[in-house]
């Protein structure tokens, strides 16, 4: 598909300001998320460029512009994944719901579906928006991304601060 590069090119300037001009429709879904979650008492962390917010159980991520929303079991991958898909809106913009949001909701459910009839799984990262997001969220947080606010220890990135 798109060929977006897999060295670090986008600035944190760049990032927010593709995030709320050309990936302005997706980064609105989240903004409007984010507030409808602060209103019943839910507190945003930070990870990498994004803001997040822990809600549920065993179910993933989903990723709106420079917010995502996982589950609350601690993923240090989730969350660099979903980062990655952070970085995907900057660079499809208005296209980002078609070409990757709504088909990896759509194969989340089928992929979950299939776990649950006990049908052999493909790798989630086997397609290309899922495998790019990964790599993405790894070229610009990192997986060794400092994930827990008691392991202050700073990595190559900024750490990961309830706000």
């Amino acid at each position: 598909m798109a060929v977006i590069p897999e060295e670090k090119k986008l600035s944190k300037k760049q990032f927010y300001l593709l995030s709320f001009t050309w990936g302005l429709p997706t980064t609105l879904a989240g903004c409007l998320t984010a507030a409808a979650l602060r209103a019943t008492g839910h507190k945003p962390k930070k990870f990498g460029w994004c803001r997040y917010y822990e809600v549920g159980s065993h179910w993933g991520g989903c990723s709106m512009g420079p917010f995502f929303f996982k589950q609350k079991e601690p993923s240090r991958h989730i969350c660099v994944h979903e980062a990655g898909h952070a970085i995907q809106n900057c660079y499809f913009g208005p296209f980002m719901p078609f070409l990757v949001s709504i088909p990896s909701s759509v194969r989340y459910r089928a992929h979950r579906l299939r776990r649950r009839r006990g049908k052999k799984l493909p790798p989630y990262d086997g397609i290309w928006f899922e495998g790019q997001a990964t790599k993405l969220g790894r070229t610009y947080f990192g997986e060794d991304h400092v994930f827990h606010e008691a392991q202050e220890q700073k990595t190559n990135t900024e750490s990961e601060k309830p706000e």
